[in-house]
């Protein structure tokens, strides 16, 4: 037995834990609170919405707020209510001031910011949700959380974790109930998302005799989502996660016979369904994030603090196991999915597209799109649907002028997009016969995807920007400066400099040169919003002569368009890598690692803003730089390894054959459908570690003089893992 040591505390170590303890209970005391904070803009927190303060907010002159965020309370519940109804008034006002005291306390979370608190709070909706099920005889309305058991809390996190909201909000039971209700029809099911054809069959009919159907933008026959919110009284949430998505597609026949494997979306805003839209055969055994429970679960634990606060409001918090929880997430949660490494021909052909792109139409589509404005806004001809026929012939004579003057090699038809009414044949016009407003987003796609691509930054980082951030250091080259979006406190951040690539100055300065160009023609021009980099006109018919800053949603949107637009070739489910922001960071990360190997971890941490090299990639546990390494090694060689096991040509290792060959004997399995992923990645990370497996990174001169980079694996037999 080990001997125990006594240390005695001076008094300056009890006069920092008092001090600490007092501070501990402040932060949890409602005395004098009056549940004002800046981060909360809205007048009161009893408000049914709340407006949230983000690092672009700027107040106007009648008293509103721009670019802010927002929490909606009206939310429906279990038993049929909504979380505003009166009926439900006391609990709102409980649970707002717990979610207030949660946000603003810092004993009870380690919230940064208002962007990870309003995609936290999407996740406790669910929760809420539930608990006002009758027969779970919680009755929040009037015991709020103190009848919740741990019996509870593992019924929801099992239920949540098998079939996410679809199951929690009751969605299949609703339609069936109704449906029962109205014609008589009994349904026993076994599995919602698999029902027998009869059933099938029968709904259909109904939907088809309610009106039910219309026309999607790619010309099937869908469900109306609108219709069916309003007829089963419906969540606009239970239509979000892909269980519901599936349930409702099984009366979709149309859309089916178009995407028999890929769970598509109602409408597309792509030509193509996107590389992270799932398989329909995923969905059917997928289960959920483990990330989102555990979201719940630390709400859950850290509100327990206000029991003293919120007397007789909450359970006993020695009744609630928490590791109980966790172990119940770690058995039914999936692991969060990461962030895919863009295949390499993919890549190379995203940045070669946009660096030609650039270079050949940047300033041109820039001037096309400036002297056009310029002509039309001073003819007040920039409306789009109360312009005569004569008004139009002289814009289009206008469009075609300019566009010969510039050389530019583009039948370019209209300024803006919205003067497009048909569907058909869009992404051929977009590519034969743009308008000037698609050229300017073929643009901004390009300029998005080298930025990102050649100097790795987050979306929130890119969209923040600021108009002087591109800076030139002499016998260096170009620097850009961005905000540091993990590295903040409240929406506070510290910028970084770091060396960029000309190509990607030259994408910068064309972005500029759109910031100029608005804050020249802008109605409404903002200094505060003027000096961010994304500052752009608005030219819709509602917004005509307005400016405003681009968010995230405008980067993601200008990636796509350019995908389209240089037709990236889909995969064997006809689904596009539409690539964002995050996907072009890793995959820089990656290939400067595979590359330069360990020496370039210093390098890498630098590049990609970070203050320890543990933070590189954020699935990296370790802080050893060789066991980065491995698993970073590891997890590009497990994802090769699934798209070469499922005949996927986008597999892009030469000879991954010996490897999954050696992989299959060690198991003595004839596929790899037969290992889990979890003892795949261990025995990867084992051989790659002993150095039987090594990946190479190589080039390899074409014909026409260019180098195509490619990889391959090497087994070394000699080389013995403990796993055999």
């Amino acid at each position: 037995m080990s001997q125990a040591r006594l240390t005695v505390l001076s008094n300056k170590d009890v006069i920092n834990i008092e001090g600490y303890l007092a501070n501990y209970d402040k932060s949890i005391n409602l005395d004098g609170t009056n549940f004002k904070s800046d981060w909360l803009l809205s007048e009161s927190i009893y408000d049914n919405k709340w407006i949230l303060r983000t690092a672009k907010t700027i107040k106007l002159s009648d008293g509103s707020y721009k670019y802010t965020m927002s929490i909606n309370w009206a939310r429906p519940l279990a038993d049929g209510t909504m979380l505003t109804d009166c009926i439900n008034s006391e609990f709102k006002i409980f649970l707002q001031e717990t979610l207030f005291l949660y946000r603003d306390s810092p004993s009870l979370s380690n919230l940064s910011s208002n962007t990870s608190f309003n995609s936290r709070s999407s996740y406790l909706f669910a929760f809420i949700c539930w608990i006002f099920n009758p027969q779970l005889n919680i009755n929040p309305r009037k015991y709020f959380f103190s009848r919740i058991t741990q019996q509870h809390l593992n019924d929801f996190f099992t239920i949540y974790l098998t079939g996410g909201t679809f199951e929690i909000y009751g969605t299949a039971n609703k339609v069936f109930s109704k449906i029962t209700l109205e014609t008589g029809a009994t349904f026993k099911i076994d599995n919602a998302l698999d029902l027998p054809d009869e059933y099938i069959a029968t709904i259909i009919k109904y939907f088809s005799d309610n009106g039910m159907y219309v026309i999607n933008n790619y010309g099937c026959q869908c469900i109306d989502r609108n219709k069916l919110i309003e007829y089963f009284n419906l969540s606009t949430h239970e239509n979000y996660g892909h269980k519901s998505s599936l349930f409702f597609r099984q009366f979709e026949p149309e859309i089916l016979e178009r995407f028999p494997h890929v769970l598509a979306p109602v409408n597309l805003e792509t030509e193509l369904p996107g590389h992270t839209t799932p398989l329909i055969d995923e969905v059917l055994c997928s289960n959920f994030s483990e990330k989102t429970a555990f979201t719940i679960l630390s709400f859950i634990t850290s509100v327990l603090k206000l029991n003293k606060i919120y007397k007789n409001k909450f359970p006993n918090p020695y009744s609630i196991r928490h590791l109980e929880c966790k172990s119940i997430i770690n058995k039914y949660g999936s692991n969060t999915s990461l962030t895919p490494w863009i295949p390499l021909p993919i890549c190379l052909k995203l940045i070669n597209e946009s660096i030609g792109f650039i270079i050949k139409y940047g300033d041109k589509v820039i001037d096309l799109y400036a002297e056009t404005y310029k002509l039309l806004h001073n003819n007040n001809q920039l409306g789009l649907d109360r312009l005569s026929s004569s008004q139009k012939e002289y814009r289009d004579n206008t469009i075609i002028d300019i566009t010969k003057q510039l050389n530019i090699d583009f039948d370019v038809k209209g300024f803006s997009v919205f003067e497009k009414k048909e569907i058909d044949n869009t992404y051929t016009k977009l590519r034969k016969s743009p308008s000037i407003d698609q050229l300017l987003s073929v643009l901004y796609g390009a300029c998005f995807i080298i930025i990102a691509g050649l100097k790795p930054i987050r979306v929130n980082e890119l969209s923040s920007l600021k108009y002087d951030c591109l800076f030139f250091k002499k016998n260096d080259g170009f620097w850009m400066e961005q905000e540091i979006e993990k590295a903040g406190i409240e929406d506070t951040r510290p910028t970084d400099a770091k060396p960029i690539p000309k190509i990607a100055a030259n994408a910068i300065q064309l972005l500029q040169k759109l910031n100029r160009h608005a804050l020249e023609f802008s109605s409404d021009s903002n200094s505060r919003e003027s000096e961010y980099l994304l500052y752009r006109l608005l030219y819709s018919e509602k917004h005509r002569g307005n400016a405003a800053v681009m968010n995230q949603g405008f980067i993601r949107k200008c990636t796509q368009v350019f995908c389209d637009f240089i037709q990236v070739p889909p995969d064997d489910y006809g689904r596009r890598w539409y690539v964002n922001t995050h996907e072009l960071r890793k995959s820089f990360l990656l290939t400067f690692f595979l590359t330069f190997k360990f020496s370039s971890l210093d390098a890498c941490r630098e590049i990609a803003g970070h203050k320890d090299p543990a933070h590189i990639l954020r699935y990296i546990e370790s802080e050893i730089p060789g066991e980065e390494m491995v698993e970073i090694e590891a997890e590009y060689a497990q994802q090769q390894l699934r798209l070469f096991s499922s005949n996927n040509s986008l597999s892009e290792i030469n000879n991954i054959e010996e490897i999954y060959n050696d992989i299959c004997n060690g198991f003595n399995v004839k596929s790899l459908s037969f290992i889990k992923d979890s003892e795949l990645k261990e025995w990867l990370e084992l051989c790659i570690n002993s150095g039987r497996y090594r990946l190479h990174a190589y080039g390899i001169n074409s014909n026409d003089s260019t180098i195509s980079a490619n990889i391959a694996v090497s087994v070394q037999e000699e080389i013995i893992n403990a796993r055999y």
